[in-house]
């Protein structure tokens, strides 16, 4: 991992600090997140501008913006360790040069989720399917119908951009952007 961060760093620095741009995070108001009278559903409602839908990557020098996706946890299933490195992609490493440093992330005690993580995609809205979201003032929603009573559930959505190549920074894979935190059923997070 390390030597990956340096390797981040190194191209970092060769682009003169000009890194690939993702698109603008969506908006989240306080009231954006609404229970059901019944409890059995919670919608989400953010909002993101035919602007940024439009906006062109100075870097491509085109409109790259390709979808909504909504992300999700809750206080319930609990996990360890190995869970939350796979859900992050990362492994252990064990080491033995200088040294023995073998872990076993299977073992360990199991964990509540918290707003922290680990976050698991519940909906990958393309752009062709967002008018199915849309509420024709520049907000969207979408109904999670799969709640318990009872339960803490953390939400975010983020915008993401279609993989493609520019000048700079030659093939770029498709970047999303950093997260707006919802805390659903609670007062103040």
């Amino acid at each position: 991992n390390t030597q990956q961060v340096a390797a981040n760093a190194r191209k970092a620095y060769d682009w003169d600090w000009n890194l690939p741009k993702p698109p603008a995070a969506p908006s989240i108001a306080s009231d954006g997140i609404a229970n059901s009278a019944d409890g059995n559903s919670i919608s989400l409602t953010w909002s993101y501008t035919d602007g940024k839908i439009a906006a062109v990557d100075p870097d491509k020098g085109e409109a790259d913006f390709a979808g909504f996706r909504i992300y999700k946890t809750s206080t319930t299933p609990r996990y360890n360790s190995a869970t939350i490195m796979t859900a992050e992609g990362v492994s252990a490493d064990n080491l033995d040069d200088g040294g023995s440093m073998v872990g076993e992330v299977n073992q360990g005690t199991d964990f509540t989720a918290s707003a922290t993580g680990p976050y698991t995609m519940e909906l990958d809205i393309p752009l062709a399917s967002i008018g199915d979201y849309s509420n024709g003032d520049g907000t969207y929603t979408w109904i999670d119908e799969k709640v318990g009573i009872g339960l803490t559930y953390w939400y975010y959505v983020s915008a993401y951009d279609a993989a493609g190549t520019d000048p700079v920074h030659g093939n770029v894979p498709s970047l999303e952007s950093y997260y707006t935190m919802c805390y659903s059923m609670q007062d103040a997070p």
